[in-house]
């Protein structure tokens, strides 16, 4: 008896049994015919404890405390390894300041195409990166709170050559006047870059600054923000489940093809459209506060009193989830199972009302929001019923079907 109990409790202890934060939360992007995401090892609930280290450490086995090679960080930003930590469930990357330290930067604040050197007070910052790295297609997704400050919050991936970008989240979330037009915004955004000499391409039409429908301040709820990077030439943002935006080589920004119009991918000399890879390489995951130089320089940098609240400058994150299509291995289980009970559900796009119809007894049809919410639930016992959906809104649901005999199956409705 006493050995049952040992090991029970250690199977009660084990991490593998605990649910993942993000659990029945659907992936909002299309895996694809005959595929289902598979989740990957880089996810991390961050349902840990790791503490400040003034030394290069790993974090929670998936991440180092510093930025993927040795920059210290753009404009007045100093990375440290000492300003990231993990308690209460979520990682936290936070900015503070020493005193007298500073730092000296370039920077062409005024537009006039020529570089002045700048002394700022220096922002300490988190930069963590991950150990292991990501390739199309894959989908990234992480819930967070934006930090209350004129500073970024970021997440983003990066090439280890520093060529090819995907920013999921560029955020500055302060409320402070001087940063008022930022903060209701989220940069949504991605770079390809030459080296030597340097050349950065950076989209800069309007769709890369996401406001929503009503003004918002980002730094006032916590989100969802993700990205599809499908394939070299096609980039998916989704926010709380749903897509807000779309770039690939088939959009246009001032008539030019969006992910590579400058050519910077191209493999061949000269560089040529014919030749450009598009997103092709693999990158490291990176979370990161950071006091950008273009931002800095135009006032927008903690000043020594707003630094000192640290609630106000610590970046929170409370999961990233990483997801790689995959063959079905239950393709055409799931047909069956609905040939096999006749199952209808129509109609699809459906108005006030939709119905269900099946050759065997049906237990339940539970309706969810594509962020997992339970927002229905019809028992029938029957093999029919009508099914009213007047309070839900117009939009893209879930609707799982459960058989008396245990089986269920799940399936995509709209309603119009």
């Amino acid at each position: 008896m006493k050995l049952k109990l040992i090991v029970l409790l250690t199977l009660c202890m084990s991490p593998f049994l605990y649910s993942q934060d993000w659990n029945g939360i659907p992936v909002p992007a299309n895996a694809g015919t005959g595929k289902i995401w598979k989740i990957q090892p880089q996810s991390d609930d961050f349902n840990y404890t790791y503490e400040a280290s003034t030394n290069q450490a790993t974090i929670g086995g998936k991440w180092t405390n510093f930025y993927h090679n040795t920059w210290d960080g753009p404009g007045p930003t100093k990375w440290r390894y000492e300003n990231t930590t993990v308690s209460g469930g979520n990682l936290h990357v936070f900015a503070t300041r020493q005193a007298n330290e500073t730092k000296t930067f370039t920077v062409d604040c005024d537009g006039d195409n020529i570089a002045e050197s700048w002394t700022m007070a220096a922002t300490r910052a988190g930069c963590i990166t991950s150990k292991t790295r990501v390739k199309y297609p894959v989908y990234v997704e992480a819930r967070f709170k934006i930090a209350n400050a004129v500073m970024a919050s970021d997440i983003w991936m990066l090439s280890p050559d520093d060529t090819q970008e995907i920013d999921i989240l560029e955020a500055y979330g302060g409320k402070a006047t001087r940063n008022d037009w930022l903060a209701q915004r989220l940069h949504l955004s991605h770079h390809v870059f030459i080296r030597s000499p340097f050349l950065d391409y950076q989209p800069t039409d309007a769709s890369t600054w996401y406001t929503g429908a009503t003004k918002t301040y980002w730094t006032d709820k916590w989100i969802r923000l993700g990205v599809y990077w499908a394939s070299p030439t096609r980039l998916e943002y989704y926010l709380d489940g749903q897509l807000v935006k779309v770039m690939d080589n088939l959009d246009t920004v001032n008539g030019k093809d969006g992910i590579d119009p400058l050519n910077y991918t191209s493999t061949a000399t000269p560089r040529t459209a014919a030749t450009r890879t598009g997103l092709v390489k693999e990158m490291d995951i990176i979370i990161n506060m950071e006091d950008q130089n273009w931002n800095a320089c135009k006032g927008r940098t903690p000043t020594d009193e707003e630094i000192t609240n640290f609630d106000n400058h610590n970046f929170n994150i409370d999961w990233i989830r990483i997801y790689k299509p995959v063959t079905d291995p239950n393709l055409g289980k799931q047909d069956a199972k609905i040939e096999e009970k006749k199952l209808m559900l129509f109609p699809n796009p459906f108005k006030d009302s939709i119905q269900v119809k099946s050759e065997k007894n049906i237990s339940t049809v539970q309706i969810y929001s594509l962020s997992g919410t339970k927002l229905l639930v019809e028992k029938i016992n029957n093999t029919n019923a009508t099914i009213a959906t007047k309070n839900l809104s117009a939009g893209m649901y879930f609707a799982q079907i459960n058989w008396e005999d245990g089986t269920s199956v799940t399936q995509k409705i709209i309603k119009e």
